[in-house]
Order: C-alpha cells, then sequence, then structure tokens
C-alpha cells in the first residue's frame, strides 16, 4: 500500500498510485521494526487504515491453500506459508 516512490524501492505494485503519507511512514517504520510483535501491530495498523479509507477493496484472500495427491506429489507445507515449486516434487 506504500506510495509508489522508485527511490526507497517501495510501493512498486500499488498500481492504483494511491497513497497515504501517513501510512507510508508505518510502512517505513515497521520495515525498520525488528521486534516481531511491534513490526505485526504496525502493519496491522496499516491494513486496518487502508481497508478503513477504502484504498483497496479485496475481493478474496487466501491464507494458504494446497491441494494435491499423496500418491502423486511429495509436499511438505511451510510455517511461512510460502509455495516454491522447488520443494515439490513427484510422490515417491
Amino acid at each position: 500500500m506504500h506510495t509508489p516512490n522508485k527511490e526507497l524501492g517501495l510501493g512498486a505494485i500499488n498500481y492504483s498510485g494511491i497513497g497515504n503519507p501517513a501510512l507510508d511512514g508505518l510502512i517505513q517504520r515497521a520495515r525498520r521494526t525488528l521486534d516481531e510483535g511491534q513490526r505485526r501491530a504496525l502493519l496491522e495498523t496499516v491494513m486496518e487504515q487502508t481497508m478503513a479509507e477504502n484504498l483497496i477493496i479485496p475481493i478474496l484472500t487466501f491464507e494458504a491453500v494446497w491441494a494435491g495427491r499423496a500418491d502423486k506429489v511429495g509436499f511438505t507445507p511451510r510455517a511461512d506459508e510460502e509455495t516454491l515449486a522447488i520443494e515439490i516434487t513427484p510422490a515417491r
């Protein structure tokens, strides 16, 4: 949700170009925050304000959705919910 800013390398996928300087500040602060709980709280605030201001309208959001047949593929879900193709293998 960061306003596009090439100098900072932020907002590259903010295709609407809409931004809010207060949210930009929170995002930048979160990026510098090492404490996971504090960073999460900052980013949750960013998302709450983003939704309250209707800066984006999500159609749907998946946490992590995987489907596959155990006899066809080998895959162990990651704790961070990332899906990396390199970690999906043919079943043995």
